[in-house]
């Protein structure tokens, strides 16, 4: 995947501390154009991840401030209404059981879906949703590529986290194109699935055939790898997600 400065596309004001945090660097990593090893998590001083996915909140009636939102925002291009994209999207990520996010490393992701378009939220209650999910027939303006062919995610507002002295991420925005980010099938989940990767940290293969771990970052639905053909996660994923929350 791509991975390069972006102009934003989520114009929203960090809260409180946020605010010291003017600048947005957009982290773009686009289907089918490798840069980093698969199923393996970033590791350096400057990581891709949430910032809210090392930690849990107490108790489980509502969202809490370190838990998970998400929303989706569906664009005039889509083929797909709100209510399509995010009911799909909701099965996807939290009513799979053993084979969605929701839950993984005890809890620190703990996903809750916020269920009106991501844009129509206030200012400061938008900024409590840590995932936004944008459909559209195109998003080469903000992935690259040709029409109708990247999906990315995208990285905004850095925080240090003294915790685990690195730097992570307030916001992770997933641009899903129509074809297949946008399918309302198993193509669909994947690519939510892999996309969503990314949030945790999750990197891409270093090049086309680097198939050497079974993982939903290189698959047999994006990367074509066969040694993984299903459109959920795979345990090396889950593995390398909680090894990231635990700092290693």
């Amino acid at each position: 995947m791509r991975d390069h400065p972006a102009p934003s596309a989520r114009p929203r004001r960090p809260l409180g501390l946020r605010a010291a945090w003017t600048a947005v660097l957009l982290l773009v990593a686009a289907l089918l154009a490798p840069t980093a090893q698969a199923s393996h998590h970033n590791t350096s001083s400057h990581q891709t991840h949430v910032n809210s996915m090392h930690y849990t909140s107490a108790g489980g009636g509502a969202a809490g401030p370190l838990d998970e939102q998400y929303c989706a925002q569906v664009y005039g291009s889509s083929y797909l209404s709100h209510a399509q994209a995010r009911n799909f999207l909701e099965q996807t990520l939290a009513g799979q059981g053993d084979r969605d996010w929701d839950g993984t490393g005890g809890w620190r992701i703990d996903l809750w879906l916020a269920p009106n378009p991501c844009t129509s939220y206030p200012t400061q209650e938008r900024a409590e949703i840590e995932l936004e999910y944008h459909y559209a027939a195109d998003w080469s303006d903000v992935c690259g590529g040709s029409y109708g062919y990247y999906n990315c995610a995208v990285s905004q507002n850095p925080v240090y986290n003294s915790d685990y002295g690195h730097t992570d991420y307030r916001w992770k925005v997933m641009y899903m194109v129509d074809s297949t980010g946008g399918a309302l099938d198993n193509v669909g989940r994947a690519f939510i699935n892999h996309e969503t990767g990314h949030a945790w940290g999750l990197l891409d293969p270093r090049w086309d055939g680097d198939c050497h771990t079974p993982s939903i970052m290189h698959g047999s639905y994006t990367y074509g790898c066969q040694n993984w053909t299903n459109w959920w996660p795979s345990s090396y994923d889950y593995d390398s997600v909680v090894a990231s929350m635990n700092g290693n």
